[in-house]
């Protein structure tokens, strides 16, 4: 979590001190943006419990079942998983175009870390009041910044190349986020009956 506010606060010190601690892709996973991933959607899933979502079909505040939430948020927690791989894959093969020599575990430490900042925001999906596309916009704000510094420093692009990594990066991140973001709204939201009701078949057979 710190490093999550560091990135938002001080990026370009930040990014400095992963490069110079030679932050390795398990490291970036396994200590920054799982923990951080798990604590999202453990927080978004007690808000629906505790709070619900408005649903217009219903005409009222739905409070979703504990089980139905765990099934949605952990559909949340591997798509998330999904945009963070399939993410550095897409950048990676970006950086391939302008023959660069730049590793996967490279892509995937910028990405991971550069989601932080994202994540962080997300926190506050929890409360109701707060629209889901505001927390979007502002947590992609920062991780488009924490890009713009962190591709140059931990990839290292010919200069000549290194705007057009930036810029088609931030545009397969915001996109990415943008669509999950999307279907959780979409989901919660009520309007999504059928896999309403497969997910809430699910969450009953859990264990609680």
């Amino acid at each position: 979590m710190i490093r999550a506010v560091l990135l938002i606060f001080e990026p370009i010190a930040t990014w400095e001190k992963l490069f110079r601690s030679r932050l390795g892709m398990l490291a970036a996973f396994g200590i920054s943006f799982l923990p951080m991933l798990l604590l999202v959607v453990v927080l978004e899933g007690y808000g629906l419990v505790r709070w619900g979502s408005w649903q217009a079909e219903l005409q009222r505040v739905k409070q979703f079942p504990l089980g139905e939430a765990v099934v949605l948020e952990t559909v949340h927690f591997l798509l998330m998983l999904l945009v963070c791989f399939l993410g550095t894959r897409v950048i990676k093969s970006m950086a391939d175009t302008f023959h660069a020599r730049q590793t996967y575990a490279q892509a995937f430490t910028t990405v991971a870390c550069s989601l932080l900042p994202f994540l962080l925001i997300s926190f506050l999906n929890v409360f109701p009041a707060i629209s889901p596309w505001v927390t979007w916009s502002v947590g992609i704000l920062f991780t488009v910044r924490a890009l713009y510094h962190g591709i140059p420093r931990m990839m290292d692009p010919d200069p000549i190349h290194a705007f057009g990594l930036f810029f088609g990066s931030a545009l397969v991140i915001a996109l990415a986020t943008s669509l999950l973001r999307f279907f959780l709204f979409w989901y919660v939201r009520g309007s999504a009956r059928g896999l309403a009701e497969k997910f809430s078949a699910l969450g009953e057979r859990l264990p609680f």
